[in-house]
C-alpha cells in the first residue's frame, strides 16, 4: 500500500511537469510556476472541496444566494453532520500489520 505522502508527491510531480510544459510553451498558468508536495495538498483538497459544494448547491443541499460566508457555515454544518453519521470500523488485522497498535 502506497503512503498518502507518496501519492499527493507523485501529483504535485505531476502537475508541476504540466505547468512546466505550459511555460515552455508560453502558455497561461493560475498559481505558482510549481508547487511544493503540502502545497500541491492544500490546492487539490481546496479544488476538491469546491466541486463538493457545486455538487451541493446544485442537488439543492446547500443555498444558492452568493453569499460565501454563509455558504461555508452550511458547508460545515453539512459536513458535521454526516460525520455524525459515519461508523468507524477498525479492520484489527490491518490496524496491527500497519504497527498502530
Amino acid at each position: 500500500m502506497q503512503s498518502t505522502g507518496s501519492i499527493v508527491f507523485y501529483f504535485s510531480m505531476t502537475e508541476n511537469q504540466k505547468r512546466q510544459h505550459s511555460i515552455q510553451h508560453q502558455q497561461v498558468i493560475f498559481g505558482p510556476v510549481s508547487f511544493h508536495e503540502h502545497n500541491y495538498f492544500e490546492y487539490a483538497f481546496s479544488n476538491i472541496v469546491l466541486e463538493l459544494q457545486k455538487k451541493l448547491v446544485q442537488e439543492g443541499i446547500l443555498s444558492n444566494n452568493n453569499n460565501l460566508i454563509q455558504l461555508n457555515q452550511e458547508y460545515e454544518q453539512w459536513i458535521d453532520e454526516q460525520l455524525s453519521l459515519a461508523e468507524i470500523v477498525i479492520n484489527d488485522s490491518q490496524y496491527h500489520r500497519a504497527g498502530m497498535q
